[in-house]
């Protein structure tokens, strides 16, 4: 049962079947009777609870001792170096060193292919690899150049902390209206990449084919960014955003009364605290943008979604009154002691929920370090700023348009406990040009999913629902276009009438 413990988290724990990776040291290991057939490339898949996840190693010979790397894809990760490489006859052994559970692979080889198992903190998956390139999955959708506008590569400082980007501008003079895109939560790249899908990428192609120029920035310490504190929280991540508006509107080729802001998960959240702290911003989109806590948000995603993997009644309300006791307690600043404490009670509740056999693989250690990494995770300073934020109060200060939009699916920002929160703090702000739509069948990617479930991501090949992404782009230009559907339609791209 992997799970991704975040430097900076997300708003979910995310229950994605991926490794958590962290930075790990090369070692080298002498090799007993090592057959060479064993050296060089291999690509492979790892069966994790029905979800197929693709890996690559390279394993190298080089003086009686081996070395190798592995790459996982679907995490931007790559030449992870092994560590533990033991080689004896057809039999392999390897690892990841340092990373949560001890993963470790062993296989044996037969007729050019390795065959075995994963096994990671008391669980076991099966794996397989070969000498066939397997390639990415497909993402039909992925903007491919060369593209009918402008792309410039762009950075700009926030104090210290240096922001680097793309903007992509429509053809022609402008001043155009534009976008700023933000992330969600942990570091991400300029095209919100995960499993492979580029969404901000996406949007900026089909928004810039439209007229509107976009600005999409790597997070800090990703890419071309520089890191910052590591106690940064949304608060620091709202100074970035504005910091970028600020650029934007002094753009020769944007019109500075038209700069706008689209956020997807936290970065839904940040949106309005930019709108509400400058009068620069002139609309805001929200993606799965929150309306309550985070500490609401997470006691009802963990519901839905332990409830979704068939949890009984009695389970649902041990999770949920022992979530609640240590969210709490980390939300008001307990001391770190305390709060483990009931993070203890709280793994103990999730283990019990395990068949007889998992509870026996799972020993005192493995114990012991899910609790001191969780422990560690809700101590950071972007969660507890998480846990306690109430975005309610700075949506009741937003009068720019806004666009609130979620996927009926989305287990992660759920619509129905999130969309109406919304919609009645703008009210309140006597905000008049409100457009707030759940979009049936669609998860927190807006993706056209059949669950809603985190693990689907990967699988499903279509990166965003087009009705999502026209729905964006028409309400944008009703507002702030100035007859840039002429130029749309003139480019070949259709335009939704709603109605």
């Amino acid at each position: 049962m992997f799970q991704i413990i975040r430097v900076r988290p997300g708003i979910l724990f995310r229950g994605f079947p991926v490794l958590l990776l962290l930075l790990l040291q090369p070692l080298r290991v002498v090799a007993w009777q090592a057959p060479a057939e064993f050296a060089g490339h291999w690509e492979g898949t790892i069966d994790l609870q029905g979800t197929e996840m693709t890996f690559m190693i390279d394993l190298t010979l080089t003086e009686d001792a081996w070395s190798g790397t592995m790459d996982i894809p679907a995490q931007n990760a790559h030449d992870l170096p092994l560590s533990g490489i033991r080689i004896e006859g057809v039999s392999i052994e390897f690892a990841l060193e340092g990373v949560p559970g001890d993963p470790v692979w062993a296989g044996s080889l037969s007729d050019g292919r390795i065959e075995g198992n994963l096994s990671q903190s008391g669980f076991t998956f099966p794996f397989w690899l070969g000498r066939e390139e397997i390639g990415p999955p497909s993402r039909p959708q992925e903007p491919l150049p060369p593209f009918p506008y402008r792309e410039e590569e762009v950075s700009y400082q926030n104090g210290e902390i240096t922001l680097a980007g793309t903007l992509t501008l429509p053809p022609g003079d402008g001043p155009f209206p534009a976008a700023l895109l933000i992330t969600g939560s942990g570091a991400q790249d300029r095209n919100e990449e995960i499993f492979n899908h580029k969404p901000f990428l996406l949007i900026a192609d089909v928004l810039t084919r439209a007229g509107i120029a976009v600005l999409r920035v790597d997070d800090r310490g990703v890419g071309g960014s520089s890191a910052g504190s590591r106690s940064a929280t949304s608060a620091d991540f709202m100074r970035d955003v504005l910091s970028g508006v600020d650029f934007l509107i002094s753009h020769p080729g944007i019109n500075p009364l038209k700069v706008g802001l689209i956020g997807h998960s936290e970065g839904g959240m940040i949106a309005p605290m930019a709108a509400a702290e400058s009068h620069d911003v002139a609309f805001i989109v929200l993606l799965a943008g929150t309306g309550v806590t985070g500490e609401e948000i997470l006691l009802e995603q963990t519901r839905l979604i332990t409830k979704a993997s068939g949890a009984t009644s009695d389970q649902l309300e041990a999770q949920f009154t022992a979530q609640q006791k240590a969210l709490g307690l980390a939300r008001t600043g307990a001391d770190s002691l305390t709060v483990r404490e009931a993070v203890t009670d709280l793994i103990d509740v999730q283990f019990a929920r395990l068949s007889d056999l998992e509870q026996q693989a799972i020993t005192p250690e493995i114990r012991e370090q899910q609790i001191t990494q969780a422990t560690i995770q809700v101590l950071l300073p972007w969660f507890r700023y998480f846990l306690g934020f109430d975005p309610r109060t700075v949506l009741r200060q937003v009068t720019v348009p806004v666009l609130a939009i979620n996927g009926g699916l989305d287990l992660q920002v759920p619509p129905s406990q999130n969309l109406p929160e919304i919609a009645i703090a703008l009210g309140e702000a006597g905000n008049t040009d409100i457009t707030i739509r759940e979009f049936p069948g669609l998860n927190h990617l807006f993706q056209t999913a059949g669950s809603g479930s985190p693990a689907e991501y990967a699988l499903i090949e279509e990166t965003m629902s087009p009705l999502v992404l026209e729905t964006i782009r028409d309400w944008i230009l009703e507002r702030f276009g100035n007859g840039l559907h002429q130029q749309e339609q003139e480019a070949g791209i259709p335009v939704r009438e709603e109605g």
